[in-house]
């Protein structure tokens, strides 16, 4: 049976599954923090003094290379911050502990940038965020933490903490049979201390071994990012709770010169047609940018002209039947527009306003500098998450150059599930595509911005929600555009509406179309002859067009067992396990011909523990145990059942479809920060603790006398993968059925 995996909204996917995006986001990122990437000689920097003039205390300060950072932890009082243990001697060695909210100055007592900004909610902020920083000092953001660790000679955010952290202080640590020195060599006087932190237990953990701080980016309602550092060589950028109280270490505010902009004036003109658009300059906020009102509920949007178009500058709002607000919440309708299905989308605009048609996106592309700076030039300045490149996290914000102003406003799946917020937005065209193999109904373009610079031209189907920008004037002509095989003769006919010379221009160069629902191995050419074939040769998605791009295969995958579990409906097959030890009771599901726990173990042990130390993550996400424990003679599993060996976690892989899609098919649907599953089995793989950012389960093979094999999920990929883990590392447990 074939099961339809729609791609996922995050920029880990699209790179894992786009080749030509992967290519290019590389060379952008190469491109765009050339400067942070020159290593910076330890010898080079240089220390000062800041003193804060609201409390009067000073803090040392290290220059290294652009940056200038405290190299203290801040230690300002404020509502929501704590001194480790409530001990005030610790405040004095350690500085602060800070909830995220207070970190942001959520009140809005020094600055407005992080006003609102806490847990469960998602904000908006304006960057720099101050936060609870000195006056010319803010919160850090992934960027400025990527930038200082390039700067330190960045490997994969796992040794540079040696030369950032202080040279006393940090405990041993037994690591792989050994005794590690935690202390660091503080090559460039950064000097991070192990402060510890705050859980939401209100107990205090890990002074002398972690140090976490806080970072302005946030990555969803209940999780921001961090800057973790452990007594081993190992630190990295992460997320966790907002209501975990971590340490502040602000960064110096850098005043950056506006480049020069071209008014509107002065721009060329623009041909209508996107194979002849010329570049426009972008020009200030000020100019071009008017409003209008729909007279229909009185709504006042603004509107702004870009070469010969007029586009609305706000996502349309007016309410139809087939129209939602993000997450069913009206403040977000309020904020940031509807979500319309395709059918709803297509009459939705004003009177003298039309759905853009796929030859105007175009249009917009072009003129803003072609697909692969067009999300730049149109996203917002702020909102957006950062984006991994090529293992930096490099910022998603936009310039806004030409105030079209595109906030990340997420999407509605057709399960009426929401996702992508922070991440993605999408804008329906009128433009139809016809022949596609499903039966999910009609299908059409919409154009696609994520945490890169390039704007996609993705295809959905009608049922999803995505949001709606209007052009002003009437429709063009607006055909459908048909499959076809890459051999057949309509394989280079125009996409758009034009005229035999344009098609002649562009049948020699083809443009790649990605799919948000892909439906085919099958080789496809989208164009607008009618005619309609499928292909078995290399799979692939494009269209005929002006523009240059690589075919991207779909991402169809064959599974041994139909998915019993939709969004609609769950026919898994579920039942109960009593452990007769202690008599809790487990949910179980049958999937092919293995039965699995569907939570993981919790029990208890001798030297089994919870995740972050506390007794509260056991009850909700199991215990953890070192391989050893696993592997009791008497076995961890209740009776009946045992440790999968590796070759069981395999059946189960490949059952759900192999290990590229297993993640996603395996994963649940809640607790993930990115890339949530989506449980098409029940078996229902929550992340470590319910607050990590992947899981981990034993199996009962090994590698060899130090390691054994475990199965691997990641928020950041919707793979699952049986990979060589250290058994000295305390990770979960599932039981497989006798």
């Amino acid at each position: 049976m074939l099961f339809l995996l729609g791609c996922t909204d995050y920029i880990e996917q699209i790179n894992e599954q786009m080749e030509e995006i992967e290519a290019h986001e590389k060379l952008r990122v190469e491109n765009s923090i050339s400067e942070s990437e020159v290593v910076v000689d330890s010898s080079s920097v240089f220390e000062g003094t800041l003193e804060d003039d609201r409390d009067g205390q000073v803090y040392r300060t290290v220059t290294i290379g652009t940056q200038t950072w405290m190299a203290e932890n801040l230690n300002f009082d404020v509502t929501g911050s704590y001194c480790y243990d409530d001990n005030s001697s610790n405040c004095e060695e350690y500085g602060r502990l800070y909830t995220w909210s207070a970190a942001m100055d959520s009140a809005a007592i020094f600055s407005s940038n992080g006003k609102g900004c806490g847990k469960g909610k998602i904000c908006f902020p304006t960057y720099p965020v101050r936060g609870v920083c000195p006056s010319g000092w803010h919160l850090p953001s992934y960027g400025d933490w990527s930038t200082l660790l390039s700067a330190v000679d960045y490997d994969r955010f796992m040794v540079s903490d040696v030369k950032l952290k202080s040279k006393s202080g940090w405990q041993e640590e037994w690591h792989d049979g050994t005794n590690m020195d935690g202390n660091g060599s503080d090559e460039y006087a950064f000097s991070i201390i192990p402060s510890g932190a705050k859980i939401v237990n209100g107990k205090y953990y890990y002074k002398g071994t972690k140090a976490y701080f806080w970072l302005s980016t946030e990555q969803n309602r209940d999780y921001a990012e961090n800057y973790y550092v452990g007594s081993k060589e190992s630190s990295y950028l992460s997320d966790d709770y907002k209501q975990y109280a971590f340490s502040v270490r602000c960064v110096k505010d850098v005043v950056e010169e506006k480049p020069e902009m071209t008014s509107s004036s002065e721009t060329p003109e623009s041909s209508s047609s996107a194979e002849s658009s010329s570049s426009q300059k972008p020009s200030s906020s000020a100019d071009g940018v008017t409003s209008f009102l729909d007279e229909r509920d009185g709504t006042v949007y603004k509107m702004v002209t870009i070469g010969d178009q007029v586009w609305m500058a706000e996502n349309l709002k007016y309410e139809v039947d087939s129209s939602f607000c993000f997450m069913d919440k009206p403040i977000n309708c309020s904020e940031f527009g509807r979500l319309y299905t395709w059918n709803a989308a297509k009459d939705v605009c004003p009177d003298g306003w039309h759905l853009p048609a796929y030859a105007e996106f175009e249009t917009l592309i072009s003129t803003v500098g072609g697909e692969d700076v067009a999300g730049k030039m149109l996203k917002s300045k702020d909102g957006w998450l950062d984006g991994l490149f090529d293992d930096l996290y490099i910022s998603g914000n936009g310039t806004d150059a030409y105030g079209f102003y595109a906030l990340p406003a997420g999407k509605r799946r057709a399960s009426a599930g929401c996702d992508g917020f922070g991440n993605c937005v999408g804008f329906w065209s009128s433009t139809e595509i016809k022949g596609l193999d499903s039966d999910r109904g009609e299908a059409a373009y919409y154009m696609y911005l994520n945490t890169g610079d390039k704007t996609l031209m993705f295809y959905g189907y009608s049922d999803e929600g995505l949001y709606v920008r209007c052009v002003k004037g009437e429709p063009q002509e607006n055909p459908p555009m048909y499959v076809s095989s890459p051999s057949s003769s309509g394989a280079s006919s125009s996409a758009s509406s034009s005229s035999s010379e344009e098609n002649d221009k562009s049948s020699s160069s083809e443009k790649t179309a990605y799919s948000s629902s892909e439906e085919s191995s099958s080789s496809y050419v989208y164009s607008s002859s009618g005619e309609s074939s499928s292909s078995n040769s290399s799979s692939s998605y494009s269209y005929s067009s002006s523009s240059n791009a690589a075919y991207v295969e779909p991402c169809k995958v064959e599974v041994e067992y139909e998915p019993s579990k939709t969004s609609m409906e769950d026919n898994c097959e579920y039942g109960t396990l009593t452990d007769e030890r202690d008599g809790q009771t487990y949910g179980t599901v049958k999937i092919g011909t293995q039965t699995w726990m569907t939570e993981n173990l919790n029990y208890e042990i001798e030297n089994s523990f919870c995740f972050g130390g506390g007794e509260g993550p056991c009850a909700g996400y199991g215990r953890l145990y070192y391989w050893s424990m696993a592997m009791d003679s008497a076995g961890i599993c209740p009776s009946g059942w045992h440790l999968p060996s590796k070759e069981e976690f395999e059946m189960l892989v490949n059952s759900v479809g192999g290990s590229d899609i297993a993640g996603e098919m395996l994963k649940s649907t809640q607790d993930w920060s990115r890339a949530a599953g989506i449980d098409a089995y029940g078996f229902n793989a929550y992340p470590m603790g319910g607050m990590s950012d992947h899981e981990s389960y034993w199996s009962s093979t090994e590698t060899g006398d130090d390691g054994a094999y475990i199965l691997y999920f990641d928020y950041g990929t919707s793979a699952a993968n049986l990979i060589d883990e250290s058994k000295t590392e305390g990770l979960s447990v599932r039981c497989l059925m006798d």
